[in-house]
């Protein structure tokens, strides 16, 4: 008996970037910090992540990117 495998590559969360209006610490992954600066756009985070940075009110106008 064989076992199948796929060679497709696991599924990534889907992520976006942001300017943030203010600098701040924050932890994307739920662990590992992270320094956002204030009119520079972040490293991709998670959906989720942008999704809390944009209801909290932190960014820069209308900058979220997918």
């Amino acid at each position: 008996m064989t076992k199948k495998t796929s060679d497709a590559p696991p599924a990534t969360p889907a992520t976006e970037t942001f300017v943030p209006a203010v600098s701040f610490t924050g932890y994307p992954d739920g662990k590992t910090p992270v320094e956002f600066q204030a009119g520079v756009e972040s490293v991709p985070v998670p959906a989720a992540y942008a999704a809390l940075i944009r209801s909290k009110g932190l960014l820069a106008g209308s900058t979220m990117r997918k």
